[in-house]
């Protein structure tokens, strides 16, 4: 009875011991990985918490608007036509003058609804309107179309020409001239051409600082490209009175 304990007790042992060496020997063999050691200045790596970045903010949009202006007459780019821009915001017009091209560019406009007028010596003069939104750049085409044309020669009672004598238009009734007003002046040869005038009935006006002024009866001018000649004789006025009282020769 007593061997029995005693080997069982030494077979137990010696698996005891069988058994720290076996773990000695694995544990070993599983290299562990170096500890290097970290520099003073080393960043830290960031934490890995539920932290979201800040959204960021979306830049500002365009405040104002631009627009694109062409202005023809049947389709002809016309150049040095004259644009008036009013719209909101605007206490005076916004001015600019078309290029050989026909266009114009206005920028920084605000947006909303701008009205456009248009002016050229040779035509009538036209309106239109154009929305402009923040960021936007319409394109506005404005046709211009001819009016009435009146043209002519000035001489005096020998029949020489008479160079710088103001030709105006006035109203029919007499009450003045168009506002902005349309003129013209005779050249060497005295001739003279006033064109772009409003279908309507006027009057023609000729002055010269030597000669008596002279107005027409009413011209009736009725559809687009309507001419009228109309020649003038003056006579001279050593006093220079500029009054319609004093008439000219009708020739």
């Amino acid at each position: 009875m007593k061997r029995t304990l005693v080997g069982s007790t030494l077979v137990s042992a010696g698996a005891a011991v069988f058994l720290l060496a076996w773990y000695a020997a694995f544990d070993a063999s599983v290299p562990s990985p170096p500890s290097w050691p970290r520099p003073r200045n080393a960043a830290r790596p960031p934490a890995t918490a539920d932290a979201s970045p800040e959204p960021c903010a979306a830049p500002p949009g365009p405040s104002t608007g631009s627009l694109r202006i062409f202005a023809h007459a049947g389709g002809q780019a016309l150049e040095g036509v004259s644009l008036d821009l009013r719209g909101p915001g605007q206490a005076s017009p916004r001015s600019a003058a078309s290029g050989p091209d026909g266009t114009a560019d206005l920028a920084d406009l605000s947006p909303g609804e701008w009205t456009v007028r248009a002016r050229h010596p040779r035509f009538l003069p036209a309106e239109a309107r154009a929305f402009v939104a923040a960021g936007g750049r319409p394109v506005l085409a404005i046709e211009l179309r001819p009016g009435g044309t009146a043209h002519g020669r000035v001489s005096d009672r020998e029949g020489r020409p008479l160079a710088g004598v103001d030709v105006d238009l006035l109203r029919a009734d007499g009450t003045g001239p168009l506002d902005p007003p349309q003129t013209a002046r005779t050249g060497e040869d005295g001739r003279y051409r006033i064109e772009g005038i409003p279908l309507l009935e006027w009057r023609l006006r000729f002055r010269s600082g030597r000669h008596r002024p002279w107005t027409t009866e009413r011209i009736l001018f009725r559809f687009p490209g309507d001419a009228h000649v109309v020649d003038a004789v003056l006579e001279e006025d050593s006093s220079s009175s500029d009054s319609d009282a004093s008439r000219g020769v009708n020739p």
